[in-house]
């Protein structure tokens, strides 16, 4: 993960006229407490480097995950900056798994911190819909 790079992709990428994707670093097993949930390089990446907006998929979530994530979203100002929509990033952990490729990240497998990979395979599935011009992709609002 990039920290606040993000951000500045995120405004290089509207800048030339694309359409910006954010991957948020979303972990429920990290036990720093600003790592927890939504990163705090995510909501510092979007809430304040990010000048431009993005699409920002977020996975099915618990109950309990969804309502911390939606705190983090409001207090760092991001639903009104960027376009935040429910994104399924299960398929991309199961063709991972299909394809026997061990991934990991901080040390995690997707088991130990699925959150983590959804994330990333829910902006992997979002940019392969946009390509396609598939506008229910970015129909569900998170």
């Amino acid at each position: 993960f990039s920290g606040l790079e993000q951000g500045e992709i995120v405004n290089a990428v509207n800048i030339l006229g694309g359409k910006a994707i954010a991957v948020p670093r979303l972990s429920f097993a990290e036990p720093r407490r600003r790592h927890f949930g939504l990163s705090h390089h995510t909501l510092t990446a979007l809430g304040r480097v990010a000048l431009t907006p993005a699409f920002v998929a977020l996975p099915p979530l618990s109950q309990e995950q969804e309502r911390l994530v939606r705190r983090q979203i409001e207090a760092a100002g991001l639903a009104a900056r960027h376009r935040l929509v429910k994104g399924e990033g299960r398929p991309a952990l199961e063709l991972l798994a299909r394809l026997g490729l061990r991934v990991a990240s901080m040390g995690r497998t997707m088991a130990e911190d699925e959150a983590f990979f959804a994330a990333a395979g829910a902006a992997g599935r979002l940019a392969a819909a946009l390509v396609r011009g598939v506008p229910e992709a970015v129909a569900t609002p998170f």
